[in-house]
């Protein structure tokens, strides 16, 4: 909870996808627009002046109308949190705008809440199977820090894979219930989580899949033929169910004025077209490759529910091989950015059950502990350079992955000044500069002229005790028409680097051409050692 800077605008919990799932709430609750025309003030007054965080979640329809992309699930799920944040922010006299710190912390403490109770619901059914302790301990800390899923909990908070985990985990709890004592209670309940799922991901109705792996389904048909009487049906749950298979096509209705709308657009499932290996062992995503521990986590689940009956270690491997299918079939297989594939987090409970009891049924030594200590340490330092952006999920290619193997730290921006590239001028400083409360901006670099086209390569060398996100090196002519900024700061560590950037000039520029680093964050001093400043003029 505290590792963030959440009031940091390119750090906040309500980004990415987060904004399309959250946008709701403050469109029904706030300004009843739904239209979101809100956003355009919310993303100038809390996101990056740049707009390099705006996220467009509003696709066109064909009668000239925008729909909201996102299913409105994660919203239900983010809501007595935004209420709570709504009434405190009332009662203290805070900004009521839905977006102010409060309503972004309190979406990050949604998501650690539900995965909290997640891992209750988990234990609970564990701990009834005889599960032992050691074991169900070493499933769950398995699961939350050597698999994708803590980067999902720590960095990121913008996806909806943690409520699926949730509602898989719910679900399952249900149908264990009902093995033990069946009920028309239990069904109902089964049936509203289930509805929920899939208004949060519709791929999410892949879960009813696993119910023969905890529950014979003929004890269900049994149950029903046996208890089939108006008086006895779980009424109450099935309103409930219905209400929220309604939620999305009444927001359809008052965004499109059509009661039915495919909301992703351009974006669809390919069925002939999958790409099942990239998605299990690329090096760019995959999901064994970048989570060993799910790939040990299947195996051991194919083997226990193959020793308890051949049927269901057949049935489990088949339904976790049609899940990747379908997921491999997204027209964006990497499904983006972030740690290995994400939407499998929300079949997690499904491979982490068949884990423990795999555990606790060949009752091996404690030295599973120790195995699995370096898939802990790898997800760790993998988590973090994929926020650091040292690598790039989706984008990952061999030779990135073993050269920055285990590396902690960011790589210094560079690149290879071209052979054919003729020299014009060059500029130095090379008096060391402590930037911080008492000196914000360096020595400038001053060009009095530059030839057309030209390229200027900034040489810089920065250090500083902590990264500071607010450092700034800037390229100005002497009116502003020109200002090109760029941030080394999130690359800046203790020991002297060198960063190298590249400008294209315009033909126009009012001179004379300045070239210095702002430190705009007065809390973090930063060391400039030298800068050097060269004009090349590129070989046609």
């Amino acid at each position: 909870m505290f590792f963030n800077d959440w009031d940091n605008p390119y750090r906040r919990p309500i980004i990415g996808d987060a904004k399309g799932y959250y946008a709701y709430l403050p469109a029904v609750f706030i300004y009843n627009d739904f239209e979101f025309s809100f956003i355009d003030k919310i993303e100038k007054r809390y996101y990056p002046k740049d707009g390099s965080l705006s996220k467009n979640f509003l696709v066109a329809q064909p009668n000239g109308s925008f729909v909201n992309k996102c299913f409105p699930g994660v919203s239900i799920f983010y809501l007595p949190f935004f209420l709570i944040a709504y009434l405190l922010s009332f009662l203290f006299s805070l900004p009521l705008d839905g977006y102010a710190p409060l309503f972004q912390w309190s979406i990050a403490l949604a998501h650690l809440f539900y995965f909290g109770v997640a891992l209750l619901l988990l234990d609970k059914i564990l701990l009834s199977k005889k599960v032992h302790r050691s074991w169900r301990i070493l499933a769950l800390f398995s699961l939350t820090f050597a698999s994708n899923l803590y980067f999902y909990l720590v960095y990121d908070f913008s996806v909806a894979h943690i409520f699926g985990f949730f509602g898989t985990s719910y679900f399952i709890w249900l149908l264990h219930r009902f093995s033990i004592k069946p009920s028309w209670k239990l069904l109902g309940a089964a049936l509203v989580i289930t509805i929920l799922l899939i208004i949060t991901r519709p791929t999410n109705i892949l879960i009813l899949l696993a119910v023969p792996l905890f529950l014979p389904v003929k004890s269900i048909f049994s149950f029903v033929r046996g208890n089939l009487k108006l008086s006895k049906l779980p009424w109450t749950q099935f309103f409930l169910a219905f209400i929220l298979l309604c939620v999305p096509l009444v927001l359809w209705k008052l965004q499109t004025g059509m009661w039915l709308v495919y909301s992703y657009g351009d974006e669809t499932l390919n069925f002939t077209k999958p790409h099942f290996l990239q998605f299990l062992f690329s090096v760019n995503k995959g999901w064994f490759f970048w989570s060993p521990i799910m790939l040990l986590m299947t195996i051991c689940g194919f083997f226990f529910y193959w020793k308890e009956h051949k049927w269901k270690g057949i049935y489990f491997a088949v339904i976790i091989c049609f899940i990747v299918y379908v997921f491999s079939c997204w027209w964006i297989w990497t499904f983006g950015g972030g740690l290995g594939q994400r939407p499998m987090i929300d079949f997690y409970p499904i491979l982490v059950i068949g884990f423990a009891f795999f555990l606790n049924q060949i009752k091996i030594s404690p030295l599973w502990t120790v195995l699995v200590i370096p898939f802990v340490l790898l997800n760790l330092v993998q988590a973090h350079q994929i926020n650091k952006s040292i690598l790039i999920g989706g984008q990952t290619s061999w030779w990135d992955y073993k050269t920055h193997f285990l590396q902690l730290k960011r790589d210094a921006p560079y690149f290879e000044i071209p052979e054919s590239w003729i020299k014009c001028s060059s500029h130095s400083i090379s008096k060391p500069q402590i930037l911080g409360a008492q000196n914000h901006f360096s020595e400038a670099v001053v060009l009095d002229s530059v030839p057309n086209a030209a390229v200027l390569v900034v040489d810089a060398n920065l250090s500083g005790k902590h990264e500071s996100s607010n450092l700034m090196l800037v390229v100005s002519d002497s009116i502003g028409e020109f200002y090109r900024a760029i941030y080394p700061g999130n690359s800046l560590y203790q020991q002297n680097r060198l960063f190298r950037y590249r400008f294209n000039l315009p033909k126009k520029i009012s001179f004379p051409l300045r070239v210095y680093i702002w430190n705009n964050d007065t809390q973090e001093e930063a060391l400039m050692n030298s800068m050097d400043v060269f004009v090349f003029l590129p070989k046609k």
